[in-house]
């Protein structure tokens, strides 16, 4: 059996381990996917973030979404982010973002319109994924998410709540950073 096979059946024994119904077990699993696992466990953990009531699993699982460093990643958690069922998640999610320090900068436009269903603090982390966003942003990406967060304040533009002056900041921001380019 090939390494892969060898490692791709580890990490679902591992995913299987993540339905125990005891709390330290599912942490034990976790744990182990932060040393053995790849992108297939993130949906998965996120689902588990969801659906938990154990506020040492939601830690572990933070932890390890915060860490990650496999270039295979972003469009897993993308996927999950712009996913309704996963909507509780949201804001680890954007903090995963930022936190991890991968290349997120394909999918800003995904980012800006799930911001925007968001809540205050999903507008404050989309604003930390750009100030601390590296990699080459293309004028393309910017100006996508830019058109999209112009179009949102637009239409809520009679709404004066935190979370709207947060997407202007935002929105001020994209346009700061289309200007540089």
């Amino acid at each position: 059996m090939s390494d892969i096979k060898k490692l791709n059946k580890k990490v679902a024994q591992i995913i299987l381990q993540l339905s125990s119904p005891e709390p330290k077990d599912v942490i034990k699993a976790i744990k182990s996917l932060k040393m053995s696992g790849n992108e297939t466990a993130i949906e998965p953990l996120i689902d588990l973030y969801c659906t938990s009531q154990n506020n040492a699993v939601k830690a572990e699982i933070v932890d390890l979404l915060n860490s990650i460093k496999s270039t295979k990643v972003p469009p897993v958690i993308v996927e999950c982010l712009i996913n309704q069922k996963y909507s509780a998640a949201r804001l680890v999610m954007l903090s995963s973002i930022w936190n991890s320090n991968l290349d997120y900068t394909s999918y800003l436009l995904e980012i800006a319109e799930t911001t925007q269903k968001g809540e205050m603090m999903d507008a404050m982390e989309f604003l930390t994924i750009l100030e601390n966003m590296e990699g080459t942003l293309s004028e393309e990406k910017i100006m996508d998410a830019l058109l999209s967060m112009k179009s949102y304040l637009v239409e809520h533009s009679d709404d004066n709540s935190p979370k709207m002056e947060l997407l202007r900041e935002v929105t001020l921001l994209l346009t700061e950073i289309n200007n540089t380019l």
